[in-house]
């Protein structure tokens, strides 16, 4: 048993002290990175409660319950941000990442109260995937919400199309590495692949949606 609430405060804490010290971007990231810890806390108590609620089996709570808890709980303040603030698409791309490492940190950091730690190699595998996979879907569903709001959105199928595609990757990669062998290393594989490649091919701003918002 682990207390995250505990965990969340004394890793959200600090970055809020330093808010009003911060301005600018630091500040935007800060904000956004703790929101992102929220996030994933809050998660952890649908997922407990749905796979109580189900009878699920931890293989079930990990491939079923925690992907879909977990995408709409990501997608829920990046609809809150662009309904309410209309963020230009460099903005929504930047809330999405900060929130999507906040995520995955948080994730990680409870992962370690569970696990033993001594696997080094295996820590940064964990660290890079999970940071890589977190962050690669919120940016994509932040992308998808950016360019959606340019076609007179919000659009009922296209928030039903982007968070199963969530749902499916994040699905996916959990069966992967829930499984030792050339499995859990294909998992590793494709979170670190479609984070290269938006690396690789960043999406294209106009010249107006380049200006901070």
């Amino acid at each position: 048993m682990i207390y995250a609430e505990n965990i969340f405060i004394c890793l959200a804490a600090p970055l809020l002290v330093s808010l009003p010290f911060l301005r600018g971007t630091s500040r935007f990231f800060i904000w956004h990175f703790t929101m992102g810890m929220a996030v994933c806390l809050i998660c952890a108590y649908f997922n407990s409660f749905f796979t109580a609620l189900g009878g699920h089996d931890n293989l079930d709570a990990v491939i079923i319950v925690a992907p879909i808890v977990e995408e709409i709980g990501k997608f829920l303040p990046l609809l809150y941000i662009t309904v309410l603030f209309a963020p230009n698409h460099r903005r929504m791309m930047d809330s999405a990442m900060a929130i999507g490492t906040g995520f995955a940190t948080f994730e990680n950091v409870c992962y370690l109260t569970l696990v033993d730690t001594g696997d080094l190699m295996g820590m940064v595998l964990r660290g890079l995937t999970v940071g890589a996979m977190h962050i690669g879907r919120t940016a994509f569903m932040g992308a998808s919400l950016s360019y959606s709001r340019r076609e007179n959105w919000p659009k009922f199928t296209a928030i039903f199309g982007v968070i199963s595609i969530a749902i499916v990757y994040h699905a996916v990669y959990n069966l992967l590495v829930s499984f030792p062998g050339p499995a859990r290393w294909a998992g590793y594989i494709v979170p670190l692949l479609f984070a290269l490649w938006l690396k690789m091919f960043p999406l294209r701003l106009t010249a107006d949606e380049a200006q901070p918002a």
